[in-house]
């Protein structure tokens, strides 16, 4: 299921699991390319604000599990895209803020 249909689910709780499933399937596969794309759709006004901050936070935490060099992209790219947004998203931002420093501390 692609995100497109997923986001025109009534069902809350339905939506919710297709979300997290996709995004499953995303880290499983370590495509940069898909998590960005993932990213994007997530900060669109399509997807409900109480939804997009449950799967973020999971993004934002899952972004670990990336090797170092695509977690750094990832985590770069994502900063930038929510920047227009941050007031919405404070404590996924700082999540993956606080993760990327690390990165660069090691």
């Amino acid at each position: 299921m692609d995100l497109q249909q997923i986001a025109s689910i009534s069902d809350q709780k339905k939506k919710i699991e297709q979300y997290k499933a996709v995004l499953q399937q995303v880290f499983a596969k370590r495509s940069v390319h898909q998590l960005k794309g993932f990213l994007d759709h997530m900060v669109t006004e399509e997807v409900a604000l109480v939804v997009s901050r449950q799967l973020l936070q999971i993004f934002a935490q899952s972004l670990s599990k990336l090797p170092a060099e695509e977690h750094k992209e990832v985590a770069v790219y994502a900063l930038g895209k929510i920047q227009s947004r941050v007031v919405s998203f404070e404590e996924q931002v700082s999540i993956i803020r606080e993760r990327l420093a690390q990165l660069y501390e090691d």
